[in-house]
């Protein structure tokens, strides 16, 4: 069997107090919620869900803070804050929000693509250039590699 490459930074303690970039895909790409023309997104009733599965991760931990997160038909990008290093760990709270959506949503299909992908945030430049892509992400859907239809 295929042993698959980490993706997360070898020696790295994901406990560590500090900002993460994470970004979540379907499975198959697929588009769970919601549709952009020219820019705007339209989301549909899943992505309600994922506002509040997102919001729930700081209202269950104390040593948590959900930052800015944007919401596309296939995917999202979301900064997560670990403000204490005795809080779960980066790889808990991603699985706790999957699953939390998936058993609230319930798709014929798994709703998921295996894993997920995170950057840290290492300081306020780097933090600004991730909240604006977050932030003009819709803006670039037509050229976004997670567009299956681009």
């Amino acid at each position: 069997m295929l042993k698959r490459k980490s993706l997360r930074l070898a020696h790295y303690n994901y406990h560590h107090p500090a900002a993460y970039f994470v970004t979540l895909v379907t499975h198959r790409r697929r588009h769970y919620f919601g549709a952009i023309t020219a820019g705007i997104f339209y989301p549909n009733p899943i992505a309600s869900t994922v506002l509040r599965c997102w919001q729930e991760l700081a209202d269950r931990f104390s040593s948590v803070q959900v930052g800015e997160l944007v919401v596309m038909p296939n995917h999202l990008h979301g900064i997560l804050w670990i403000t204490q290093g005795d809080g779960p760990a980066l790889s808990t709270l991603v699985a706790l929000f999957k699953g939390s959506l998936s058993k609230q949503v319930r798709t014929p299909c798994p709703l998921w693509q295996r894993g997920y992908y995170d950057r840290v945030i290492r300081d306020s430049t780097e933090l600004s250039n991730v909240r604006a892509y977050i932030r003009d992400n819709p803006l670039k859907w037509e050229l976004d590699r997670l567009n299956r239809s681009g």
